[in-house]
């Protein structure tokens, strides 16, 4: 019996039969696309090395493409199984896979798609309108990243011979859109709410909770999913300090709770009056855990008021705010205070605005904000007395100072 050599992913193995003859058997091992297992592959009596050479490499070959029946759907399953995105962004990327490719592409073998069935899918979308006007170009473009990512992961897995909306007519019209679109948009700034709105907006909130969620937002500058996925454990009343670390956001699925944006952990000066809302918000719920039922989440701003779903499902007190009812009383107090449109996220700006007029550099704001590029945002660093002063400036001209 002659010595085996191997071809790559496969191997050859001369064989000497009773006559004398030379034969050789062939053996490769092929990995599945769709199921990710590989099997042994083996093909015996092969008249010469060429033949068996040959044979691998059409096997291989073989597996390499996709088949008639590996469809867009199918790889973008493989795309969500593979996990290459964090988890809030799959879940909406999915939720815009199904309902603006799946219903046009989802169904067509990869070997078909060409660029021209991109941009016959972009002038689909296009028609789509969303409360009867047309859906902006960065909404659709949103659309095209998720079927841009799909597609690289098949021409990287050797299932897709291009990523076809690098080349589609359509794409790129769209995407040079969206670029004008995004330009109209920072010439025609949105108004922000000055100090004096926000205080006209304060006096339309009558539940103490909320009221305080509103302060503590406008005083620090968080983002709303901060303030809402804060808890009494991130905050140190001995050392003047609150720590977040949890975001608490919206995704197809649900509510969740997630790090902060880019990892980061997000720690803020607490000077007296902020302090003094904190432990006010702490003393409210000491006395609704006294006086009632009350479910322990540990959260700083929880939902204060005892409903009951139409399904009949109990709320207790005690459980975290949720999101989008946060934004809508919001966005619905300020049409009763007769003020210009804004979301929770303005009291954001509203606070570097403030900030900047108090004369804080920009790196200042953006450590605060947490802005920065570093996995720690410390408050407390070269520019520590800097941010305490302007923590002191904007509570009192948001809450009012105790002379």
């Amino acid at each position: 019996m002659g010595k085996r050599a191997r071809n790559g992913a496969g191997s050859i193995r001369p064989r000497t039969l009773a006559n004398g003859e030379i034969v050789y058997d062939a053996a490769v091992s092929i990995k599945d696309p769709f199921t990710k297992k590989s099997e042994r592959l083996w093909k015996r009596g092969l008249k010469d090395h060429k033949a068996a050479v040959e044979w691998i490499k059409a096997q291989q070959a073989a597996k390499k493409r996709p088949t008639k029946s590996m469809t867009l759907n199918k790889l973008a399953e493989m795309f969500w199984a593979a996990e290459t995105v964090k988890s809030t962004t799959s879940s909406h990327w999915k939720t815009w896979y199904k309902r603006d490719i799946e219903p046009y592409l989802g169904g067509m073998a990869l070997d078909e798609i060409l660029p021209l069935h991109v941009d016959q899918w972009v002038l689909k979308i296009r028609a789509i309108k969303y409360k009867g006007e047309p859906r902006v170009p960065t909404t659709l473009v949103n659309r095209v990243t998720v079927l841009s990512a799909i597609m690289d992961y098949g021409v990287v897995n050797h299932l897709l011979d291009a990523d076809w909306t690098k080349v589609s007519g359509g794409v790129r019209k769209l995407r040079e859109e969206a670029l004008h679109y995004d330009a109209d948009r920072k010439t025609t700034p949105k108004e922000r709410w000055t100090v004096e709105q926000f205080l006209d907006f304060l006096k339309m909130e009558t539940e103490p909770s909320f009221r305080a969620l509103w302060c503590f937002m406008a005083a620090t500058g968080v983002r709303r999913g901060t303030a809402l996925g804060l808890k009494w454990s991130d905050i140190d009343f001995e050392k003047h300090r609150i720590v977040a670390s949890t975001n608490r956001t919206i995704t197809p699925e649900g509510v969740v709770e997630v790090s902060q944006k880019g990892g980061r952990r997000i720690v803020l000066h607490m000077d007296d009056l902020l302090e003094e809302i904190l432990l006010g918000q702490k003393e409210r719920q000491e006395k609704a855990k006294a006086e009632g039922p009350w479910e322990e989440t540990g959260v700083v701003f929880d939902r204060p008021i005892l409903k009951k779903s139409v399904k009949g499902r109990v709320f207790l007190p005690g459980i975290p705010m949720d999101p989008g009812n946060v934004t809508e009383r919001f966005r619905r107090l300020g049409r009763y205070a007769e003020l210009p449109p804004a979301s929770p996220h303005d009291l954001r700006h509203m606070w570097a605005t403030i900030a900047s007029d108090l004369g804080a550099s920009r790196d200042t704001v953006g450590d605060a904000l947490g802005q920065r590029s570093r996995a720690v945002v410390e408050i407390y660093d070269h520019s520590e007395e800097e941010k305490k002063a302007i923590a002191a400036e904007m509570a009192k001209l948001l809450l009012g100072s105790r002379s």
